[in-house]
């Protein structure tokens, strides 16, 4: 393996030259999508999303809040991104 890849000499455009990567796999803890609970717990996640956000609004920093605002869907459930294993959305 290389240490340092060859570069051509001549290069029409900067986008033609791959740019190295790196993959960082990293383990995550996923939870069921949410409609696949049931009606009960997605009930009382839709009651505890419903509390964290009128919180948000009445504390008045908009900044902070929107950093600081869990769902269980963008947060808690199926993880962004490439990934092996887990639960599909």
């Amino acid at each position: 393996m290389l240490e340092t890849p060859p570069f051509p000499e001549v290069v029409g455009s900067d986008g033609y030259v791959p740019e190295p990567c790196t993959v960082a796999p990293e383990q995550v803890t996923e939870h069921v999508y949410q409609e696949l609970l049931s009606e009960n717990l997605q009930y009382r996640i839709e009651e505890w999303e419903a509390e964290l956000e009128e919180a948000a609004e009445e504390s008045g920093d908009e900044e902070e809040d929107e950093e600081a605002f869990v769902t269980y869907h963008h947060d808690l459930s199926v993880a962004p991104g490439w990934k092996a294993g887990g639960h599909a959305s």
